[in-house]
């Protein structure tokens, strides 16, 4: 890949930070996470109950979200949450390593919008990724419920919940815009 020149770099920059600008600290754009949660059904036995249990509990959830989905967690890590197109950014932030290191005008141009990408995506990132961990609970909660139901004893509670993360982890995948491939 050919090197950009400088101010090349400079007003790729620009142009992606005018970008993230138009998504972040936009409180509308971060509400229409919560469409997520449309994807589900709630008339499936067992959803109606863990999505309220859930909701009410915001912080369980997280955590257990957090702790059974590196996808999520590595989503949330990014601060990106669903705009992969600002991710290519990171070649930019390290613009000055590339031989530029000398310009302080450069390295505080980058620190400042670096800096201000991360506040500004925030509450979008924020949102999303807590409707992402209620949706993949939600699911892992019914299909637990369901699996206990139709197979009893017959089948191990490690099992049971080995099936559950599964499709939960599938099932908050298929409903990202930018998802990830799941093989």
């Amino acid at each position: 890949e050919p090197s950009q020149g400088l101010w090349e770099s400079v007003g790729v920059a620009t142009i992606q930070g005018v970008a993230s600008a138009k998504i972040g600290f936009k409180l509308f754009t971060a509400l229409k996470q919560t469409t997520g949660l449309a994807a589900l059904n709630l008339h499936e036995e067992g959803v109606s109950k863990a999505l309220a249990k859930n909701l009410s509990d915001l912080h369980a959830t997280w955590e257990w979200a957090i702790a059974n989905s590196p996808i999520l967690l590595e989503r949330w890590k990014r601060r990106q949450m669903g705009n992969e197109a600002l991710a290519g950014m990171d070649k930019f932030n390290n613009l000055y390593e590339d031989g530029i290191r000398r310009k302080k005008l450069v390295r505080g141009f980058v620190k400042a919008r670096k800096g201000a990408m991360n506040v500004s995506m925030y509450p979008n990132a924020f949102i999303d990724a807590v409707v992402c961990a209620v949706v993949m609970k939600t699911i892992y909660d019914a299909r637990m419920q369901r699996f206990d139901k139709m197979y009893g004893s017959d089948l191990s509670n490690e099992k049971k919940k080995e099936r559950a993360l599964l499709e939960a982890v599938m099932f908050y995948n298929a409903t990202q815009q930018s998802n990830e491939r799941a093989f």
